[in-house]
């Protein structure tokens, strides 16, 4: 491959060590992400799901490592066997990258080359030529400084610092009381933002570095419809083809524009992107199944009534179509002000450039492994430019949760339906969700009417705190500030809309059922329980207005694995189903079960916490069963010891109504015996106390 050519021996000290720097963090980053994974160390960030994503980034980063160090290693070599400048040839800055020049000079002309990759040449002398760049090394960014690798170190310290003080590694806090468990909660959801995005942000550079070697300028003009309108449409549909998440689009659109993708066609797939994407349509089909069938208590009559919420198919529907015209008319007014404005709306790193036109031509002539370590090269680039700010990004949204809650921006609009389109509008900026989770999260505000919910969905892929820095090494301030106020604009315009339609025309559109408890004669119990061992992989928590056969079934299922008085061990969404029905409660009421969970409360009363997260811990939200000792025992627990503490409970199913409702609470009552104190008693070995403290927490503290 070509050598790197330098000017002086500070051009080349300058670029070896930046190189480095590069390669060092970037192999540390990596290391540490194996071995998250290989010690099953995220299962306290990230839902299981996520797990091996996280590993295939970690694994591709150290790739991509390993090929960038060889192709510097091959560039090596004495500084006094490196060719001189021609005359002429001149360069501003630091290049850092290949040249390879053939000249064979047969007669004279003068010309210029203008190129976007921070350097100039000026020839003026007779030869006749043919130039073939291999920009391995970034043609296309600066150096930045060592800011930049201090702030990709920030994780790696994290990292340490979890292993060596447990605290900082843990699930949040769900009522923070001193300012080490504010700490600790910031670092929790930071962590669990950044190693989310992480491996998407690697695998979008990696395209992004194959989109640059191998895909011609030619193609793009080819398959680009001549109208614009057509290109912009197309554009908002580029999801579809490269399905990526809002972090993984950013290194991938860069190279589009570099490539010569109109700046319009790129703004339209940047922002449908993360909504025009099947895994994020399934997701909010999945999220709002059901929920049109979820029913409310009238505050006059006190009878229930229903919420006509926007179940699977409307919510998915709503959300692609309003994402997608807010994409598109986004588009338009950026291309207005491209027509004005041109490149000047670009960072320099973005600009189009008449570059790759020129490696074209030599493009046959560079082996194998140059294409190869070119990607290499270009997708490291891009992972270290993006993920600095995506970093960055990520602690300003933890920061934000430190001091508001999102219960606490739903209680602002619970009334007031454009102050809760505003509410979730202000969530969807501070939370800094995936796409992939945001619905999950949206469908947690079941009271919520559904415009307020959608203005989350629809606002949330597109503009949060993370992706407004990250922008900033791509347009310019007037292009941001462009597309942010189309956007919020557009997407409060069209919640509002959505309101005044969906209300009016709800009641016309869908059918709320309410779903009541089945009553079961002995026969159909009977034969209800006879198939109950056949259906345990149904235990799962009853959606929104579902029916409740199947879980009802289920529990019934897994009790008749019992046959003694054990305790089963069960879960917290089945104990939260387990209140919903009366042939639930009926069935439930009185049997003995196992939780697990951390402890938090008095010495009667007090609540084992999990948390059930869709994604990451950024959007976990805190599950809990209240429990109380019985108390004709006359006992109680050591509170100061337990507190905070992995514990595991045995007790009995109550069901505790609601005073003036119809609502029933799932309720553990401790009876502690001889034989069966509350906790451990030295002087009886043989005892099985009700409450264990565990010796380690579980690997995955949270809960589906």
């Amino acid at each position: 491959m070509a050598q790197e050519q330098f000017h002086s021996d500070e051009d080349r000290s300058a670029y070896f060590i930046e190189q480095v720097l590069m390669l060092g963090v970037c192999g540390f980053l990596a290391a540490v992400t194996i071995v998250l994974w290989q010690n099953n160390m995220l299962g306290k960030m990230l839902h299981e799901k996520f797990h091996i994503w996280v590993a295939v980034g970690g694994f591709c980063l150290l790739g991509l490592v390993l090929i960038r160090a060889v192709a510097v290693w091959q560039s090596v070599e004495p500084p006094a066997t490196a060719p001189a400048a021609e005359p002429g040839h001149e360069h501003s800055g630091e290049c850092g990258h290949d040249h390879s020049h053939s000249h064979a000079h047969e007669h004279s002309h003068s010309h210029a080359h203008a190129h976007e990759h921070s350097h100039s040449h000026s020839h003026s002398h007779s030869h006749s030529h043919g130039h073939s760049h291999s920009h391995g090394a970034g043609d296309d960014h600066d150096h930045g400084g060592p800011w930049r690798y201090i702030v990709l170190l920030l994780p790696i310290a994290l990292f340490f610092l979890g292993m060596f003080n447990p605290a900082f590694d843990r699930e949040p806090i769900e009522s923070p009381s001193n300012p080490v468990e504010h700490i600790q909660n910031f670092i929790t959801i930071f962590r669990s933002i950044l190693w989310e995005a992480l491996p998407f942000i690697v695998l979008g550079s990696i395209i992004a570095g194959v989109l640059e070697e191998f895909l011609p300028q030619s193609v793009i003009v080819a398959v680009l419809p001549k109208s614009r309108f057509q290109a912009i449409a197309l554009g908002g549909l580029l999801g579809l083809v490269f399905p990526m998440c809002e972090c993984g689009i950013i290194p991938i659109m860069r190279r589009l524009l570099r490539k010569g993708l109109p700046l319009s066609c790129c703004v339209a797939y940047l922002l449908a992107g993360p909504i025009i994407n099947i895994v994020v349509l399934l997701s909010t089909f999945a999220a709002f199944s059901g929920m049109e069938n979820v029913f409310e208590y009238d505050k006059v009559s006190g009878e229930r009534v229903p919420s006509y919420q926007m179940g699977g198919w409307w919510m998915l529907g709503f959300r692609a179509g309003l994402g997608y015209l807010t994409a598109v008319i986004t588009a338009l007014v950026v291309e207005s002000q491209f027509q004005k404005y041109g490149i000047a709306l670009l960072k320099p790193l973005a600009r189009p450039s008449q570059l790759p036109l020129a490696e074209e031509e030599g493009a046959d002539k560079r082996t194998a492994w140059q294409r190869i370590s070119n990607v290499a090269a270009t997708a490291l680039h891009d992972f270290v430019d993006i993920t600095v700010f995506l970093i960055l990004g990520a602690l300003l949204a933890a920061g934000t949760r430190l001091f508001l809650t999102p219960d606490q921006i739903a209680l602002l609009g619970k009334e007031y339906f454009l102050l809760a389109i505003l509410a979730m509008m202000g969530l969807a900026i501070l939370l800094c969700l995936c796409s992939e989770a945001d619905a999950f999260v949206a469908a947690s505000f079941v009271t919520l009417r559904p415009s307020a919910k959608l203005s989350f969905l629809v606002l949330g892929p597109m503009m949060d705190f993370k992706l407004l820095l990250m922008y900033t090494r791509i347009f310019q301030t007037r292009l941001i500030v462009t597309i942010y106020s189309c956007v919020i604009v557009q997407v409060l315009l069209y919640s509002v809309a959505t309101h005044f339609f969906w209300e009016q025309y709800a009641p016309y559109l869908i059918n709320p059922v309410l779903v009541r408890g089945q009553q079961m004669d002995d026969a159909s119990r009977d034969q209800l329980l006879a198939r109950a061992g056949q259906t345990l992989g149904l235990l799962q928590p009853t959606p929104a207005g579902g029916a409740a056969f199947a879980p009802a079934t289920a529990a019934m299922g897994m009790l008749l694995l019992s046959t003694s008085n054990d305790a089963l061990e069960l879960r917290f969404s089945q104990l939260e189903n387990a209140a919903t029905t009366p042939e639930l409660r009926n069935f439930y009421d009185g049997r003995r079960v196992r939780l697990i969970g951390r402890f938090s409360g008095t010495e009667t009363v007090f609540r084992l916490l999990r948390y059930r997260i869709n994604c990451c811990a950024a959007d976990a939200q805190p599950i809990n069963v209240p429990m109380v000792v019985d108390p004709s025992s006359k006992q109680t627990l050591p509170a100061n010891q337990l507190r905070d503490k992995w514990v595991e409970v045995i007790g009995e199913i109550r069901f505790a109504q609601r005073p003036g409702q119809p609502v029933y609470q799932t309720v553990l009552v401790l009876r502690p015996s001889e034989n069966e104190p509350l906790v451990a008693d030295a002087n009886k070995p043989k005892a099985s106390p009700l409450v264990r403290v565990l010796s380690q927490a579980p690997a995955n503290p949270f809960v589906d």
